[in-house]
């Protein structure tokens, strides 16, 4: 891998500069969250001026009872992004890497504990990429959400909340449903929210329609697209004590009409059906999610499924917590769209490779992993992911569930990666990561077209307040 000496102080940094990868989704003990609407300050009401300037802003009273108060957050976050061989060798080439800027600023108001306004201004640019902006890149400047949240309360810890208005969703591990936060511009939806909470269960039922990024003009809703689901959160605190056990269940609903806009080719009514136990019972972890899909694409009726594993050992004995665990994610695939697994709105990096070659569709990825906890503040992640098709008369897809490669071979075995990340949680409102991937290309790529391996090199600071 040749680079240019451009990138070379953005290596520097890489290995100098580096945050766990989830403490953009809120590390522990952290008071941020990827979704700010999420955070609670109310704590600070009644709180002496803290040390940090910036808690100011996050409690400023606007009525002598000091209970309506407003809360200004936002964040800065610059990444550089190297590929070499992209897409195998045939995309566009550069010995140069190119760089992403998002800029996030929000506003949430209280009027005391049953109203609330939020709203979030976002843009994202991206610098130096040849071939433009990928889908999620870039958006000059937008709204990236806005809602207002009722809530009705019935008893001390009973009560149900109504939002409306334009807002990210996140659910559970977020392999269907998330904002996905690796890329520049937030995913976010329009319409309807309902919160029922009770003590150790919620319930939320949304019916909403995604958001169209358009980079120059205001982005709007896909009138193409309805999105709706019905999912539950439910604890077992008492059933079994410190296991932090939770069992999440969901009926999920994709109905989409036919369009050039969004590249739709037929009329589909898609349902998902789903479980996910989790917990953290001692020193082990383990996170299944298994789903199954039905109704109908076009004339066709649909039946498809997935499965993914998740589960590991934290070693507390050691000089420094180690974790040994292993993953699997399987998702049907099949010439007929009905039988092939739809990943409906997945993340990127998260689950299949940092690379993010691959969209769940027709996919088998085991991946052993080993996260080493070097300080409090430092982690150092590895992990391995050998691909299969599942399925070798189907194509292979990526995250926006388009082919990668037809099938035009027999041979199931798409390659495997090799993935390095450190994190580095600097101080409380700065973090940074760092990281390298490299894809071996097996038999599959190598007798489909260009088999060149890949190697993709990363290395982001953010600033959150």
């Amino acid at each position: 891998m040749r680079l240019k000496q451009s990138l070379l102080p953005a290596l520097v940094l890489m290995l100098c500069l580096c945050v766990r990868a989830h403490a953009q989704y809120g590390a522990a003990g952290a008071t941020y969250s990827i979704e700010p609407w999420a955070e609670d300050w109310s704590y600070l009401k009644d709180q002496p001026p803290s040390n940090d300037p910036l808690d100011r802003l996050k409690y400023i009273p606007l009525n002598p009872d000091r209970d309506w108060y407003l809360t200004l957050g936002g964040q800065a976050r610059w990444r550089m992004d190297y590929f070499n061989n992209s897409e195998f060798g045939a995309g566009d080439q550069s010995e140069g890497g190119f760089h992403l800027f998002r800029l996030l600023a929000d506003a949430d108001v209280h009027f005391g504990q049953n109203f609330r306004l939020f709203f979030q201004l976002n843009s994202g640019l991206v610098v130096d990429r040849y071939g433009g902006p990928r889908p999620g890149d870039a958006d000059d400047f937008d709204i990236q959400q806005a809602f207002a949240d009722w809530t009705i309360p019935f008893h001390t810890d009973d009560s149900v909340t109504f939002r409306v208005g334009r807002q990210d969703l996140l659910y559970g591990s977020q392999r269907l449903i998330g904002p996905n936060d690796w890329v520049n511009v937030h995913r976010t939806f329009e319409g309807f929210k309902t919160s029922i909470s009770v003590p150790n269960d919620t319930l939320d039922l949304f019916l909403v329609r995604p958001v169209l990024i358009d980079k120059t003009r205001f982005n709007s809703g896909d009138d193409h697209t309805t999105f709706a689901g019905i999912y539950n959160v439910a604890a077992f605190p008492d059933q079994l004590p410190g296991a932090h056990a939770k069992l999440d269940t969901y009926l999920l609903l994709l109905d989409r009409s036919r369009s050039s806009t969004t590249g739709v080719a037929a009329d589909s009514d898609i349902f998902t059906l789903g479980v996910r136990p989790h917990a953290n019972p001692g020193n082990w972890d383990f996170d299944l999610e298994p789903d199954w899909q039905f109704g109908h694409v076009g004339s066709r009726a649909i039946c498809a499924y997935s499965v993914a594993l998740d589960g590991g050992y934290t070693f507390h004995t050691l000089p420094t917590a180690v974790r040994a665990g292993v993953g699997f994610d399987l998702a049907s695939g099949s010439p007929d769209p009905g039988h092939r697994f739809n990943q409906l709105f997945p993340p990127t990096y998260m689950y299949l490779g940092h690379m993010y070659l691959f969209g769940r569709e027709n996919l088998i990825d085991l991946h052993p992993e080993l996260t080493i906890h070097l300080t409090d503040d430092l982690q150092l992640d590895l992990a391995q992911h050998f691909f299969w098709r599942q399925n070798t008369s189907d194509a292979v897809y990526n995250l926006s569930s388009e082919p990668i490669r037809p099938s035009a071979s027999r041979a199931r075995v798409i390659g495997n990666e090799f993935d390095i990340s450190l994190y580095w949680q600097i101080q409380r409102h700065i973090s940074a990561y760092a990281g390298y991937a490299h894809f071996f290309s097996g038999s599959f790529i190598q007798q489909t077209g260009a088999h060149a391996d890949q190697d993709f090199a990363y290395a982001s600071v953010t600033f959150t307040f």
